[in-house]
């Protein structure tokens, strides 16, 4: 799966419900915090873990099972071999997956995790964030709002995450690092 399987639903959901959290007075703590806007938010990254989830448990489509097996009695390989390869089948998950841990066998460490796995792990963060953040309280128009420019710079934050970024204030700089323990989870 990619960013553009969710950015027209559970992502625009996420950020139509932040949107709300902060208009709607975000700002005050406890049970206060938890307005139904943060409540959609959080539930729009549940769906999305949810299907991505779904997606990963998928089994290996049979065309991926065959090339994943000729792939795997290979002894030698370069990075472009491994590239070509998650570029064909990256988007099943198993069969990804299984390239990446043949490729680490042969030591090319520089893939570690899935598109998937990615995802995954994106959407864990924006969960995370949507439970916790919190906006100042602020009167007047909504654009003109400090909390509304901090949600615009974190949606492009969010969503370089997504689509397989770093994210430094929206900027694009490298392949987003999945820890470790996060991978083929």
């Amino acid at each position: 799966m990619t960013f553009d399987d969710f950015k027209n639903r559970e992502f625009r959901d996420v950020l139509e419900g932040m949107f709300d959290a902060m208009r709607d007075g975000s700002h005050l703590g406890g049970a206060a915090m938890w307005c139904d806007g943060r409540r959609r938010a959080v539930e729009a990254c549940d769906r999305a873990l949810a299907r991505i989830g779904d997606h990963m448990a998928r089994p290996m489509g049979a065309d991926a099972a065959r090339y994943v097996e000729l792939f795997e009695s290979r002894e030698h390989l370069t990075e472009k071999d491994v590239e070509t390869a998650l570029k064909a089948y990256g988007s099943d998950h198993m069969a990804a997956r299984r390239i990446i841990d043949h490729a680490h066998e042969l030591g090319l460490v520089g893939f570690d995790a899935t598109e998937d796995e990615r995802i995954h792990y994106g959407f864990e963060l924006v969960r995370d964030a949507c439970s916790r953040v919190s906006f100042k309280e602020e009167g007047g128009p909504v654009e003109e709002r400090e909390g509304y420019r901090f949600l615009k710079v974190t949606a492009c934050d969010w969503g370089n995450w997504l689509q397989g970024y770093e994210s430094i204030l929206g900027s694009k700089t490298g392949p987003l690092h999945v820890p470790p323990e996060e991978v083929g989870a």
